[in-house]
């Protein structure tokens, strides 16, 4: 919703206000300058420079937690008067967080220089930009807690029965699963980019011309404008307290600027080269030969979970023995306080006890190489076909893809899995009653699997756009076109691809994700059929201006028939599109290494298509009997995405109907347009958490209904 007004937002929305609802408040501001000039018939020269600013406010509605029952000490620690976030794992969300107020910038300036010389057309030019976001992150300050089965299920709590526990029901009991409460300060990240270019287009023959070009393209990595960030997790450093003889901590956050650290997040590139060349061949008039081949480098983009410190989420401790008892109560859920931004005054002692998300500082610059040949031939009545082959590949892609997943460095060695369950026996807590340690010193015993960590001392760290993720695309594409000649026109276009990478964190609205790494000593092993991969794609679209009215073949004179019949064309696009791969996880995380996600064993020689798997079964679209819920300090052997049963398809068409006439010295353009003109739901895909009573089940669609969109344009 846009709202541009001054009121309070109260007296905009009413009262009383949804506690799910929000308004959402945008203004933009531009400002472009370009000036060309020509000091010869051969040259050109142009400069342009452009500012920006995007403010992207959202706003909640007020609320006091009081009216919850929650405890007098957690309502003077909350931070903000809004209803709490609670989720409720196989029924939903409902709550909100506090109000975003944040304004996205950039500055550009770029020149270019053109010249023609002989049978080359010469380009060079350089470009700057300086892009951020000066932010103050709402968040959950209110709170925002988790529930799950974990503490109602049994009656064997490390091989429970998949079918007990009920997440409301552990609501009803006051045991969070999860939870957190924030607070901050405002920040200010950027980036500072520049580049150099050069291209020559050559035209070696009337039918062979080559394009040869070259950028070279540097950027300052992730800062902030006055040091408030995290730029990576020093692994060697010793940690500056060390409880007990023989155990040797090390491991922390690094800030920027501080000890010698640098000011801006990752590792990037010195240098980044992207050759580019193409070249397109006539054979004769009707057909052509085009290749191409590129490298092109992906922008660094800033992680905002870098501020711990200058903001901080302090964690609901939910069990302290690997998930066997509840720790705290919603009445109370921090009863050790909310930690407040101390910056980096604590150094590598910050978020001790808790999990860490932290910019990877060795992530590298991501770069793809794409490469294309096609052939085209036109055939007789202006028809073209065409064949061609695309693809990519992609290289030092951050793994947490487009949700920011990150890779947990703190996960237990899978060689730890042979102690099976002495991993979550109860051993001696060096560090109880040190509150240096946090949450970690609030029980004199901890689960083993702790204590074996990598860095025992926090919760999961997780590296954020770590470089090691890669994708291959392939495409074999095949079009047909008929020009707009005479009265119609369209063209038809398929495509067969297969898209494969280990991006964990990748996503779409269509098909649900695991979202974690399974093993994070081994990311390679999640390299599968993208959750994107979609093996055919048929795009058809086409125009026609119908036969009636003045200069066409009915009804060719002036008159109330014309008027009313001539000079209408109808336009349609409409698109068939195969199903994406479904990522099947289990709700019991029993691996036993105190990582993020479990996965089932698959059971052969069932098909997890329940009644094959259409849009017709939509409660039973799998098949549970597939899988079956791994041993507990197992990984399971399910793949991360599994084709053998793919998401629903996808189809749809577009229908647009459109009349002009001349009106005095001027036309007048009325449309109407048909979008979903079949009203076809595009639904989501299945509930693919083995363990979760609607697992199996499509609950939801996505896309529009039918719309109808009316539209008339006066030109002069």
């Amino acid at each position: 919703m846009y709202y541009d007004s001054d009121e309070p937002f109260a007296q905009y929305y009413g009262e009383p206000a949804d506690v799910n609802s929000g308004v959402l408040f945008r203004r933009v501001h531009l400002l472009s300058l370009n000036q060309t000039v020509i000091p010869s018939s051969d040259r050109v020269l142009t400069f342009r420079y452009g500012y920006f600013s995007f403010d992207d406010d959202y706003s909640v509605p007020e609320f006091d937690p009081a009216e919850l029952g929650f405890s007098e000490r957690f309502l003077d620690q909350a931070t903000a008067n809004v209803f709490p976030y609670f989720f409720i794992d196989g029924y939903g969300d409902f709550g909100g967080w506090a109000t975003d107020d944040s304004r996205h910038y950039s500055h550009s300036a770029n020149g270019t220089a053109s010249q023609f010389l002989g049978n080359h057309t010469l380009k060079l030019g350089g470009d700057y930009r300086r892009i951020g976001q000066d932010f103050l992150y709402g968040g959950p300050r209110a709170g925002d807690f988790g529930f799950d089965p974990g503490f109602t299920q049994g009656p064997d709590p490390l091989n429970p029965d998949g079918a007990s526990g009920n997440a409301l029901a552990s609501l009803l009991l006051g045991y969070p699963s999860g939870g957190s409460v924030f607070t901050g300060a405002r920040s200010d990240q950027f980036i500072d980019y520049y580049a150099g270019f050069v291209q020559d287009d050559w035209r070696i023959t009337p039918n062979l011309v080559l394009n040869l070009g070259l950028r070279l393209e540097h950027e300052s990595g992730p800062r902030e404008k006055e040091n408030r960030q995290t730029v990576g997790f020093d692994r060697d450093q010793p940690w500056p307290v060390q409880p007990v003889e023989g155990m040797v901590l090390r491991g922390g956050l690094m800030y920027a600027g501080v000890d010698g650290y640098p000011e801006y997040q990752g590792d990037p590139q010195a240098l980044k080269w992207g050759p580019r060349a193409g070249f397109a061949w006539s054979f004769d008039e009707e057909t052509v030969l085009r290749g191409g081949y590129g490298v092109f480098w992906a922008p660094y983009q800033p992680t905002f979970e870098s501020r711990y410190g200058f903001e901080d989420v302090t964690s609901y401790l939910a069990t302290a023995d690997g998930g066997l008892t509840p720790a705290g109560t919603l009445s109370d859920p921090f009863p050790f306080g909310v930690t407040e931004p101390t910056g980096g005054s604590l150094g590598l002692l910050t978020q001790a006890g808790s999990s860490v998300d932290f910019p990877d500082q060795f992530r590298k610059s991501p770069y793809v190489q794409q490469y294309s040949l096609e052939i085209q031939r036109e055939i007789p009545g202006a028809v073209v076909v065409s064949a061609g082959y695309v693809g990519s590949r992609s290289d030092r892609l951050g793994i947490g893809g487009n949700f920011a997943a990150g890779v947990n460095i703190n996960q237990v060695d899978p060689a730890y899995q042979s102690l099976g369950s002495a991993l979550v026996d109860p051993v001696p807590n060096p560090f109880f009653g040190n509150p240096v340690f946090g949450d970690l010193s609030q029980s004199e015993t901890l689960p083993r699997a702790q204590l074996l960590r990598p860095y025992p001392q926090f919760g999961g760290l997780y590296a954020l756009q770590q470089s090691a993720g890669r994708r291959r695309y392939d495409a074999a594409v095949l079009k047909l076109e008929k020009r707009f000649r005479g009265a119609f026109g369209g063209r038809v276009n398929y495509t067969w691809s297969r898209t494969e990478d280990n991006v964990i964190g990748e996503g779409n609205a269509y098909a649900n994700r695991n979202g974690s790494a399974l093993n994070n000593y081994d990311l390679d092993s999640e390299y599968t059929p993208s959750i994107t991969d979609t093996p055919h794609r048929l795009n058809v679209s086409g125009f026609v201006e119908l036969p009636f009215g003045k200069g066409k073949r009915w009804l060719d004179s002036e008159g109330v028939w014309n008027a009313l019949l001539g000079a209408w064309s109808v336009s349609a696009a409409g698109y068939y599109q195969s199903g994406f791969p479904i990522a099947v996880s289990q709700r019991l995380n029993n691996t036993g290494l105190l990582g993020d996600v479990q996965r089932p064993n698959v059971v052969p020689g069932v098909d997890p298509g329940h009644s094959g798997a259409t849009v017709e079964n939509l409660n039973s679209y799998l098949d549970p009997d597939a899988w079956s819920l791994a041993p507990a300090f197992t990984f399971g052997d399910s793949p991360r995405t599994d084709t053998r049963v793919r998401t629903p398809i996808r189809h749809n068409w577009d229908f647009a109907f459109q009349k002009s006439e001349r009106v005095g010295g001027g036309q007048i353009t009325a449309r109407v347009e048909i979008i979903n003109a079949f009203d076809r739901p595009d639904f989501a895909g299945p509930v693919t958490v083995l363990g979760n009573p609607n697992f199996g089940r499509i609950l939801g669609v996505n896309g529009f209904p039918r719309l109808f969109q009316f539209t008339v344009r006066y030109q002069w």
